[in-house]
């Protein structure tokens, strides 16, 4: 019988008196209520207690060795997934620790603050320093965005054994430059730019990669990384949590690898070239 069903003539077939019938009524009403779901939780995904973070930035982009990648900021957090969801690198605050992990493997590696200045992520790098170079303002027409240009011509035809391995190759391109488009942040707290700067290897500028290519002198061209689209969105505060309980991994390269054996690091930055004896 629906709770619409119950009727005063109904109460009054029941066994007891009346104020045992108004019981089970409100004890029928509490049940109903505590069986539907809240619209909020519903659409957002957020959990009781879970704050929503407002106005977070999703930035889309493709890479020539990570595929599909999505970038969330906040004031007061980042997030970079790739491979499907499977790498995480989260950092937040206070402390701003970066966090790498690999949900298949569950593992992870942990930087402070600290190190993670010394350090980078190493997958979105160019033969030619892009914190160097002729340096342009402009704008993204198509993401409506400005920009800052970063042009970094070549200083010798050839590449060298200390260019980043995955732009090393067999036929010894001719450099010619390269380009990287960052995007111009209006307000990034120190927290949120050391990990931007983690993730996409910028040490003296601020914002974020929105595009990285190489050009050769034999006309071919590499685009490391493009920015597909932007959007803005609002996301339940655990979004931005730092993973837990994985098995710590003895360096970050046992976790940007894919737990596939076939996925080697040639994969991933080109093959490493064998010294001269």
């Amino acid at each position: 019988m629906s709770i619409k069903g119950i009727t005063s003539a109904t109460v009054l077939t029941w066994p007891g008196t009346v104020r045992h019938a108004a019981a089970a009524l409100v004890g029928l009403l509490l049940l109903y209520a505590w069986c539907q779901p809240s619209w909020s939780q519903k659409n957002t995904g957020a959990s009781a207690g879970d704050a929503l973070v407002h106005d977070v930035l999703v930035v889309h982009q493709s890479s020539v060795n990570l595929g599909k990648t999505t970038l969330f900021l906040s004031a007061k957090a980042g997030r970079f997934v790739a491979h499907d969801g499977d790498l995480v690198i989260a950092s937040s605050a206070p402390d701003w620790h970066i966090v790498i992990y690999s949900h298949k493997q569950n593992q992870g590696f942990m930087l402070t603050a600290t190190q993670a200045k010394t350090e980078s992520l190493g997958l979105f790098t160019s033969p030619l320093s892009i914190n160097e170079g002729t340096v342009t303002q402009g704008h993204d027409a198509l993401l409506r965005l400005d920009c800052t240009k970063v042009v970094t011509t070549a200083k010798s035809d050839l590449q060298t054994s200390r260019d980043a391995f995955f732009f090393q190759d067999r036929a010894k391109k001719q450099l010619l430059d390269s380009t990287a488009e960052i995007a111009d942040p209006t307000k990034v707290p120190p927290g949120v730019q050391a990990f931007l700067s983690f993730v996409y290897n910028l040490r003296s500028r601020a914002g974020w990669l929105v595009e990285l290519r190489t050009r050769y002198k034999d006309g071919s061209a590499l685009t490391v990384l493009h920015t597909t689209s932007l959007e803005h969105t609002d996301k339940p505060a655990s979004f931005f949590a730092y993973p837990t309980n994985f098995k710590k991994a003895d360096n970050m390269v046992q976790i940007l690898l894919s737990a596939d054996a076939t996925e080697t690091l040639e994969d991933l930055w080109g093959s490493v070239p064998k010294k001269a004896k």
